[in-house]
């Protein structure tokens, strides 16, 4: 089985600083429970990357985007099989409106 290398986009890391922030506003804390669950879903897809739902299919490889679901989140992600690398590119609260395309 084909282990991945985990690389996060800038905006993944943004979209994870502000989940923490917004329940620890709004549910007094405990944030680490949820963001310890997504941390947890992403280091799966060193070994389960090609697991999960093609949600935007491309023709060029690496292109594509997967997205998979941890709690209420959706985890949108690109696998370079060459390079051996999942980019996480993004992460969603199930319901906002969820990306339709990117960059």
């Amino acid at each position: 089985m084909k282990r991945f290398r985990i690389v996060y986009k800038e905006e993944a890391i943004s979209d994870l600083q502000a989940i923490r922030s917004f329940i620890d506003q709004s549910f007094s804390g405990d944030s680490d429970t949820v963001i310890n669950a997504l941390v947890s879903r992403i280091r799966s897809l060193e070994y389960l990357a090609m697991s999960f739902r093609v949600r935007h299919p491309r023709k060029t490889p690496g292109l594509s985007i997967y997205a998979v679901v941890e709690l209420s989140y959706v985890i949108y992600y690109r696998v370079d099989e060459r390079e051996g690398i999942v980019r996480i590119q993004t992460v969603r609260h199930g319901a906002r409106r969820q990306p339709r395309r990117f960059p």
